[in-house]
């Protein structure tokens, strides 16, 4: 039973691979958040990331631990599915290992022709927003948007719904 298991998760991560990981013009506006989520005799921690176009689930990751591992296997997914060419809205909240974790894993090489290791380039087309939520007594009491890379200056997220709500994309 335990093989016939094993088995059918690979064949689950194949088909995951060949129909949602690959790269799309339509992946404008990406959401990404976790959750604490109780199990048999422990709590862990689920992260996922949702094509807020379509709804399409690209992906999760599940740790014991809120932690940079199961930020980074999550922003996996989302890479898979980018395009540098093609504008990317990335909206998170408030915790900062998502901010981190995105701007490392959006950017390319560029080689100089010098001595050394090829600096680093953010993707121009990659904003990354966050949206802080202030609670008084468990209600929400203030707002704060971020823009912790990029602008809004790009036409495709000027003219999107995604640019224009920033805030509603993690609530």
């Amino acid at each position: 039973m335990q093989g016939w298991v094993e088995a059918a998760g690979h064949h689950r991560e194949q088909i995951h691979e060949h129909l949602v990981l690959k790269p799309r013009e339509s992946l404008a506006h990406v959401r990404v958040d976790e959750l604490r989520v109780k199990a048999h005799g422990s709590n862990v921690w689920l992260a996922m990331a949702i094509m807020v176009s379509t709804r399409l689930w690209l992906g999760g990751a599940i740790s014991p631990s809120r932690d940079t591992a199961l930020i980074r296997r999550l922003v996996v997914y989302v890479q898979a599915c980018a395009s540098p060419e093609h504008p990317l809205l990335v909206a998170t909240d408030g915790l900062f290992t998502y901010v981190k974790t995105f701007c490392k894993a959006f950017r390319s090489k560029r080689y100089t022709g010098r001595v050394g290791a090829p600096r680093l380039i953010a993707w121009p087309e990659v904003v990354i927003g966050q949206v802080l939520k202030r609670y008084k007594r468990r209600r929400v009491v203030d707002v704060e948007r971020r823009l912790k890379q990029g602008s809004f200056s790009q036409p495709e997220l000027a003219r999107s719904d995604a640019g224009r709500r920033v805030g509603e994309a993690v609530e």
